[in-house]
């Protein structure tokens, strides 16, 4: 399955069981991830219930080259993608919910 940049549908795919995706995607919050991605994926489950956000997640045999986890919106939009591990899921459950990020003074830049 290709997998484009966030903010875009997450496509059609079938699962390995003859399944559709999108009949096993979440009322809420859905990660879609590969099978060496499931550590990462649980500290973003973590993160988003956390914050009382309903997450599920699915694995399934591929994505993108170049995306290992995203995390769909419940209108089956990719609000978040990944080629490595979640560096910080509870900025990332913030930023794809559109919740205030603290942000470090000192590492912070204008543009």
């Amino acid at each position: 399955m290709r997998c484009s940049g966030g903010r875009s549908r997450l496509p059609h795919s079938w699962l390995a069981d003859g399944r559709c995706l999108f009949d096993v995607l979440g009322p809420g919050f859905t990660s879609v991830y590969v099978d060496d991605a499931a550590g990462a994926v649980a500290t973003l489950l973590t993160a988003a219930r956390d914050r009382g956000i309903p997450t599920t997640a699915v694995r399934v045999d591929r994505l993108d080259p170049n995306t290992r986890i995203a995390l769909v919106r419940p209108d089956h939009v990719v609000a978040w993608r990944s080629s490595d591990a979640c560096g910080d899921p509870q900025h990332v459950v913030a930023a794809v919910v559109g919740a205030a990020v603290p942000v470090d003074p000192a590492s912070a830049t204008l543009r």
